[in-house]
């Protein structure tokens, strides 16, 4: 796989910046997915992921709350 640097050759600034969407707080504006899936830890509905979730790891989804604790308990701090 290439650099970064390869993707973009005999590119500007400019026409690198308008290939990605950025939002106005400077952060990355992510596709969402929309669908009926559960949280396999607690049930809680899910309707929207930053992510399309594999088929065979449905079980394995988890809600917004479980992910944080999840997270925290691994010492994550994003």
């Amino acid at each position: 796989m290439g650099r970064l640097s390869d993707l973009y050759k005999g590119q500007n600034n400019n026409q690198i910046n308008k290939k990605m969407a950025f939002q106005n707080d400077g952060g990355f504006e992510r596709p969402k997915f929309q669908g009926n899936w559960k949280c396999g830890k607690c049930g809680t509905a899910i309707t929207e992921l930053p992510f399309q979730p594999d088929e065979a790891r449905l079980a394995s989804l988890l809600c917004r709350d479980c992910h944080k604790a999840k997270k925290a308990e691994f010492g994550g701090n994003r």
